[in-house]
């Protein structure tokens, strides 16, 4: 019997995007699929980073949460902290 083993993805910045604002909109993979015309399996595969959506899907998915494309970058860094030393 040969075991094999199961590969790890990290989701994508997209999709980790993604999954927060679908959740935020209150809507299931299912539900945001059928706003965009896409299958549910295929909001997963995004969501966990398996596949990187083309143009006009990030489009798509934009147009049926009710955002705009900078909705899926991620949030910039906190700035750094002041470390008391001054020159």
């Amino acid at each position: 019997m040969l075991a094999v083993a199961e590969q790890k993805r990290d989701a994508s910045g997209f999709g980790v995007r993604l999954r927060e604002l679908r959740e935020q909109a209150g809507l299931s993979q299912a539900q945001l699929g059928e706003r965009a015309g896409m299958a549910y399996q295929a909001i997963a595969r995004l969501e966990r980073g398996e596949r990187e959506p083309t143009w006009p899907t990030a489009l798509k998915l934009a147009e049926a949460l009710g955002v705009d494309l900078n909705s899926f970058s991620p949030p910039p860094p906190p700035p750094p902290r002041p470390t008391g030393k001054r020159k």
